[in-house]
């Protein structure tokens, strides 16, 4: 196990056993105190839907796509910049990022981002751009494909040689 998984783990243990000793309410808000007449049943099923809350966000912070499509939704709704901002930075980020899964989340923020601004020049130049780098993706697939049924065709003819 990892430093910082651990790390996570020790903190919602915490955070969960913290929330117990304040006697949560079973509202909406789940850090709301409880009056003394609540349930100890009902504290109880509180705590486990905390602690299913803790075990999602322990997967996403260690699943690499979700997290970062997350994290261009953050950047996009929650840094409090103006759209054309938001779509300046985006754009710096996209310039340094590698994986498609990735890019492609980044140019459908930006393609929102450009199409809300009626700018649809830049809306059109990401989806050109995100079409042609997906046909590149999978161009390479079937070219990996095709090398590997033929590697497979080897296979066989030295298995055949091999019987002679």
């Amino acid at each position: 196990m990892t430093t910082t998984r651990a790390l996570v783990i020790l903190s919602a243990t915490a955070v969960a056993a913290g929330l117990l000793g304040t006697h949560l309410h079973a509202s909406t808000d789940p850090f709301v105190p409880v009056s003394h007449d609540e349930s100890a049943a009902e504290r109880i099923e509180q705590m486990e839907q905390v602690m299913e809350l803790v075990e999602r966000m322990k997967d996403i912070c260690f699943e690499p796509s979700t997290a970062g499509v997350i994290a261009i939704g953050a950047l996009k709704d929650d840094t409090g910049l103006k759209p054309r901002e938001v779509a300046e930075l985006l754009e710096d980020v996209l310039e340094d990022t590698e994986t498609l899964g990735l890019r492609n989340a980044l140019r459908m923020s930006l393609k929102d981002l450009y199409a809300a601004q009626g700018d649809s020049k830049m809306t059109i130049k990401h989806l050109r751009a995100m079409l042609a780098e997906n046909d590149e993706a999978l161009m390479a697939e079937e070219d990996d494909d095709e090398e590997d049924d033929e590697g497979d065709d080897d296979e066989e003819d030295d298995e055949e040689e091999d019987d002679d």
